[in-house]
């Protein structure tokens, strides 16, 4: 390890708000050049994380989670020499799951996970009547988190999109289950999904849900950039913020504060 890193250290730097840390390697290019598990084909800039809304709370972004994927494959492989091949074999099957077999998961990702990308989280509140009675009807609230994504892709994005979107919802979702009385055994249960559009000012984005109308994914694609979300607000909040009638994370307090460290970033987490 040493003769591939020889140099290693870190730096701290005070906020009103709290510390960041950011640490620094120094590795041996001779060694490292074009070798799957460290080379980077492209520079990072997280140019995406202006489509997140301001509200959100947790960001990971980044360039080329594909490369990424194969490199900790590369990393498995050389701790014990079959941890890639498991690696591997665990995320095609978890791609079959959702979508059949109409492509191989390399097909089928690379196309969405080639450029840049990134993560918001957001909490949500939600509120439930007790179930306890009370004269007062009291309300139980609890924050849920909920997750947008943003790919950058090419002219071709908007069609693979779409793709893979009717492959899964011919597929529906897979659930394994244990039967009773006379079915016994595991049983396989499928719930059927369908594809509906909806409208956000002049902006139209897909939402694939269940038959009774619950939301499992929305997705729309506007200048070669993929916007998903789970939920209905968090599609609207980027629309809003790409349409530059919100303020967008970029813009907040906590990413000004980290602006300086992500300009040097191959990833960034806040």
């Amino acid at each position: 390890i040493l003769e591939w890193f020889p140099a290693t250290g870190f730096s701290i730097q005070p906020h009103e708000s709290g510390i960041s840390l950011q640490t620094y390697t120094v590795g041996d290019k001779s060694l490292m050049d074009r070798n799957a598990l460290f080379h980077f084909d492209e520079k990072y800039d997280g140019s995406l994380i202006t489509y997140l809304p301001a509200e959100t709370e947790n960001v990971y972004g980044g360039q080329n989670l594909l490369s990424g994927l194969n490199q900790f494959e590369s990393l498995m492989s050389a701790v014990d020499g079959i941890g890639g091949i498991i690696m591997s074999s665990v995320i095609d099957s978890s791609f079959e799951s959702y979508f059949g077999d109409p492509m191989s998961r390399d097909e089928g990702l690379a196309p969405l996970f080639s450029d840049e990308y990134a993560v918001g989280i957001v909490l949500a509140e939600t509120c439930v009547e007790s179930e306890i009675f009370s004269l007062d009807h009291s309300m139980t609230c609890t924050n849920e988190a909920r997750a947008m994504m943003i790919l950058e892709g090419d002219d071709e994005l908007e069609t693979h999109a779409q793709l893979l979107a009717e492959a899964f919802v011919n597929r529906g979702l897979i659930n394994q289950g244990v039967g009773e009385g006379d079915l016994g055994g595991d049983v396989i249960f499928k719930t059927s999904l369908e594809q509906v559009q909806e409208e956000q000012g002049d902006h139209t984005f897909n939402v694939i849900q269940k038959l009774n109308g619950e939301d499992i994914l929305l997705w729309m694609v506007k200048d070669e950039k993929l916007f998903l979300s789970q939920r209905k607000s968090e599609m609207k909040a980027m629309i809003n913020t790409f349409s530059n009638s919100e303020e967008s994370f970029a813009e907040s307090e906590t990413y000004k504060t980290l602006e300086a460290i992500n300009s040097s970033a191959n990833h960034t987490m806040i």
